[in-house]
């Protein structure tokens, strides 16, 4: 038979004691927390970015966090920890504001340095490309640039380059090489001496001539195309040998980029 032994009342009294002692270890921890959430919106609030896309949000963290002072102050653990858990959440959403708005500014900024940078660049192939042609008489037209071949080393009378050609037409070379999106329409011109069945002939065979030097010069044949436009289009008079010797050319018209238009049976030359 088991006798029953009275429990001590010092037992009774030391049970008492841990409970105080885990209550006051509670109140320990949640007194943690509120102070490392005020410190979590201190650190927040002292950073522009955050203070400026996030202000809704910190605003939000201050009144959760005044909620848990208070009901730290009357001992409602259940409100204090709602409030803190409110509170860090708070701080969270204004810093993730803030760096989705810096990195949407900065990526703002860098498409803006792109686009500065392209532009600086198109301007640098354009001057390039002016400083290509220089070799050549050009004028602006509406079917594009023209580019004013004279003298190019020609037999007399027929359609064959001489070997002086390839230094004279390298500037064009390069610039076709350089502009890949550029189409050419190579016309052949000559003076009024002779029949114009000739001259036309004539003029279309100079004009391949050019294509063909052009196309075996790494040129895509896709990008010339070739007419003669025998005596039609003078641009001196053909009563001077001045006059006919500027009649006596071909003319390179570099269309612009975007030009997708049909391309015209003949151009006027002119000045």
């Amino acid at each position: 038979m088991f006798r029953r032994i009275p429990f001590p009342a010092a037992s009774a009294a030391g049970l008492g004691l841990a409970a105080l002692l885990a209550g006051c270890a509670g109140s320990q921890i949640n007194n943690a927390s509120l102070q490392t959430e005020h410190q979590a919106l201190a650190q927040a609030q002292q950073d522009p970015a955050v203070r400026q896309y996030g202000s809704s949000a910190l605003t939000q963290a201050s009144q959760s966090l005044a909620a848990a002072d208070h009901a730290a102050k009357e001992g409602n653990t259940q409100a204090l920890n709602h409030e803190l858990f409110m509170a860090d959440r708070a701080i969270a959403t204004a810093r993730a504001q803030a760096e989705g708005e810096t990195a949407h500014a900065r990526l703002a900024q860098l498409n803006e340095e792109r686009d500065q940078t392209l532009v600086q660049a198109k301007n640098q192939q354009l001057q390039q490309a002016q400083r290509e042609l220089q070799a050549y008489r050009t004028r602006e037209t509406n079917q594009g640039t023209v580019v004013t071949l004279y003298n190019l080393p020609f037999e007399t009378g027929q359609a064959t380059l001489r070997a002086g050609a390839a230094a004279r037409l390298q500037p064009l070379v390069a610039y076709l090489r350089d502009h890949p999106e550029r189409q050419v329409v190579v016309q052949g011109n000559t003076d009024a001496t002779g029949s114009p069945q000739v001259n036309q002939q004539l003029s279309q065979e100079r004009a391949d001539a050019v294509r063909n030097y052009l196309i075996s010069a790494g040129i895509a044949s896709d990008r010339i195309i070739a007419r003669g436009l025998g005596s039609s289009f003078p641009v001196a008079s053909n009563q001077t040998a001045a006059g006919r010797q500027e009649n006596r050319r071909v003319d390179v018209v570099i269309q612009p980029p975007s030009s997708t238009a049909a391309l015209p049976e003949a151009a006027p030359g002119g000045r």
